[in-house]
């Protein structure tokens, strides 16, 4: 006698294919042999594998399998999804074939056949009513009897041994799915998932201990002195005081400090002091007579002639054959120091120099001198005071003593300033002067004194 299982064997296996089963039955249940199965799971019936599925409950090794799926000509495919805390896996895929087969209708037969029943019914209702009447009186009768020995006891025997089973009536249609059963225990804890987005910002917490107080910090201080023709000023920081002067001038324009020829001073209480030669001493020669130094109506510097014993040692400096003829004067050196490069230490031309020349020389000896050129490098003498216009770059080198002033224009692109103090020395800037991060569209002017540095600014 066939049952109502569909048996599906697996062992070992994911996919598996039953045997076909017919349309129209009822009640059946999808039995995994060899199968590993969890005490809960779920199974999910389809016969579309890219469809919608109806999910079923199922323990142990057995689950029902929906009737509506029983559609001839298809598939139902089973999904065994074993499911946890916070996962659901599919592990298995069971097919079942479904063949179809003839339903009865329930319509009447054919009319040749139903001419034959006609016929007994018609035979039955022919019988007389008294022969009805004598049968409804004998089961009357019989009836009565069977009531009264029933009761009295007659038919109280032995009881006999049990018969055999009948034959299982038609299968019922299915009954509406029952509740869930109870919760499974919970499986093992699933592989973490990904952090979550980040969470707001906490409170902050308390504020904590203070800490031991650091040294007492030194504030620089500046104070002005005054001094014969001019001002002292002196910057005292954490390393100590440190001075420079300002001399006064005419316009702002601070006195020269000193002008030399060959390594020997010519400016004595601000005016120029230019050495008369000897056997002994560089020099000129002695301006006598109609002999001396002239600048003439076109510029040029003119120099009287003299002769060999009025020159005397000093003929390294001058030596006039004629009033048109001159060799390595003291102005030589004046010129090119001022930018004239026309002339030479070893040139017997009258000396033509330029009226820039000529300019600059003066503002030597009087007061404050021009730099051209937007890439200047001025190797600074003490006691001088340099005039930049708008510089890209600009470089100056400090002297070993003595205090220069150099003031110059920060243009659209802010001037990059290297400032080379002597050697030994290190440069320190007062009031936190940067010279490495000048600001554009600035005017600057800086005064070093013993590799101490202040600078003013202004837009």
């Amino acid at each position: 006698m066939m049952d109502n299982i569909i048996k599906a064997y697996l062992h070992g296996k994911t996919v598996c294919k039953t045997a076909p089963v017919y349309q129209y039955n009822h009640g059946m249940v999808l039995e995994m042999i060899g199968a590993n199965l969890p005490d809960n799971y779920r199974a999910d019936f389809s016969n579309d594998e890219h469809g919608t599925s109806k999910a079923v409950l199922g323990s142990g090794t057995s689950v029902s399998v929906p009737y509506e799926y029983f559609v001839p000509g298809r598939t139902i495919h089973c999904w065994i999804v074993e499911i946890g805390a916070d996962y659901a896996i599919t592990t298995l895929h069971i097919m079942i074939p479904i063949n179809g087969r003839a339903i009865d209708t329930g319509e009447e037969p054919e009319p040749e056949e139903k001419s034959i029943v006609e016929q007994a019914i018609s035979a039955l209702n022919s019988a007389s009513e008294s022969v009805q009447e004598a049968l409804d009186t004998v089961n009357e009768t019989v009836n009565t009897a069977l009531q009264e020995a029933k009761d009295s006891g007659e038919f109280d025997g032995p009881q006999g041994p049990q018969g055999e089973q009948g034959v299982p009536g038609p299968q019922g249609e299915p009954g509406a799915q029952g509740e869930p059963g109870p919760k499974g225990e919970t499986g093992a804890t699933g592989p973490q998932g990904e952090p979550g987005p980040k969470g707001e910002t906490g409170e902050q917490g308390p504020q904590g201990q203070t800490g031991p107080a650091g040294a007492p910090g030194v504030s620089p201080t500046v104070t002005v002195t005054d001094i014969e023709d001019g001002h002292r000023i002196t910057i005292t920081d954490a390393t100590g005081p440190h001075s420079f002067d300002v001399m006064n001038g005419e316009d702002g324009q601070g006195a020269v400090q000193d002008v030399q020829v060959n390594g020997v001073s010519v400016l004595q209480d601000g005016v120029a002091n230019v050495p008369i030669a000897s056997d002994n001493n560089n020099g000129v020669v002695l301006v006598d007579g109609n002999r001396g130094l002239a600048i003439e109506t076109n510029g040029r510097i003119a120099i009287q002639g003299a002769s060999d014993s009025d020159v005397k040692g000093g003929w390294n400096f001058w030596k006039c054959v004629t009033p048109g003829r001159q060799h390595a004067s003291t102005f030589y050196g004046l010129a090119k120091a001022a930018g004239d490069t026309t002339q030479s230490a070893s040139s017997n031309k009258v000396g033509n120099y330029a009226d820039s020349a000529k300019s600059a020389i003066h503002e030597m000896l009087n007061g404050a001198v021009s730099v051209s050129g937007t890439t200047p490098v001025i190797n600074a003498l003490p006691g001088v005071r340099y005039v930049c216009g708008e510089c890209a770059t600009l470089e100056i080198i400090v002297p070993a003593s003595g205090c220069i002033d150099v003031t110059f224009e920060s243009g659209t692109t802010a001037t990059v300033l290297n400032v080379t103090p002597p050697t030994g020395q290190t440069m320190k800037w007062a009031n936190g002067f940067d010279p490495t991060a000048l600001d554009a569209e600035t005017t600057y002017e800086i005064n070093i004194l013993d590799g101490l540095g202040v600078a003013g600014s202004w837009t």
